[in-house]
């Protein structure tokens, strides 16, 4: 019973997605989120951000993004990591979290933060970057995909069989 409930929230969340653009999709949608619905929450947070979502104010799409921040939300993570990026701030832990998400951009960005990071070939943190890139360029992220192209044609294959090991090695949520 608890499974069919939670498909059909689902399905409405995807189906007020698909009309957004009309004010009564945009009216659900937020009192979906208002209700307590995480996901409509985060959705409801993107589209504010991206201004098409007036109904929402501004102080409550902040307060439902510092709580998906807080709940380590890939998402979240990944567009936090962004402004950190951008203000040359730290933003490992963020990125982390939204590699372990399965977000191909933050393993695409946590692969590369990895790999300028280390100073020696044989440093075993270079096989934890080198595995965050293949697992970003696998999921058909274009960055990552041209970067381990280049990268894969100079490692010896010793290299790559331990880049595939680490790759199994990493901790993926669902």
């Amino acid at each position: 019973m608890w499974l069919s409930l939670a498909l059909m929230i689902v399905v409405d969340l995807a189906s007020i997605l698909k009309s957004i653009e009309k004010p009564a999709a945009q009216k659900e949608l937020v009192s979906m989120a208002k209700g307590g619905n995480l996901d409509a929450r985060w959705e409801a947070v993107l589209l504010s951000r991206q201004g098409r979502l007036p109904l929402l104010a501004p102080k409550v799409a902040d307060s439902w993004f510092q709580a998906a921040l807080l709940a380590r939300r890939p998402g979240a993570c990944l567009e936090e990591a962004r402004v950190r990026i951008d203000k040359n701030r730290d933003a490992e832990d963020l990125l982390r979290c939204a590699a372990e998400g399965n977000l191909p951009e933050g393993q695409y960005l946590l692969g590369r933060l990895i790999l300028n990071r280390i100073a020696a070939e044989d440093e075993p943190h270079r096989y934890e970057g080198l595995a965050w890139l293949a697992l970003a360029a696998r999921a058909g992220f274009g960055p990552a995909a041209r970067r381990w192209e280049m990268l894969a044609q100079e490692l010896p294959f010793e290299d790559l069989e331990r880049v595939e090991q680490t790759t199994k090695k990493l901790p993926l949520r669902g």
